[in-house]
């Protein structure tokens, strides 16, 4: 199995205009997880896999769906590897 994009969005309705960020993380696993499965993203912060994809060249990328995360659970995240960026859609 190669590499493959876990991600998830964190989404921000306190802030004005609306935070919208996307977390990703690209994992070397020696099996993808199903949809429905429970995944660790780090910090013992349990999620449930909600689908699993393909791009057009066939990397899969894996997409944990609208998790809750205060800002010290965001930064703890950075420090285990995660990579965010601010969606262009949060502002609406």
């Amino acid at each position: 199995m190669p590499a493959f994009d876990i991600s998830f969005m964190r989404v921000d309705r306190d802030e004005d205009p609306t935070t919208v960020e996307g977390f990703f993380r690209t994992v070397d696993w020696s099996a993808l997880p199903h949809e429905g499965e429970g995944v660790d993203l780090g910090n013992n912060y349990p999620a449930i896999v909600e689908t699993v994809g393909y791009d057009f060249d066939g990397y899969p990328n894996l997409f944990m769906g609208r998790i809750v995360l205060d800002d010290l659970q965001a930064v703890q995240l950075r420090r285990l590897g995660w990579r965010v960026v601010a969606l262009p859609f949060g502002s609406r």
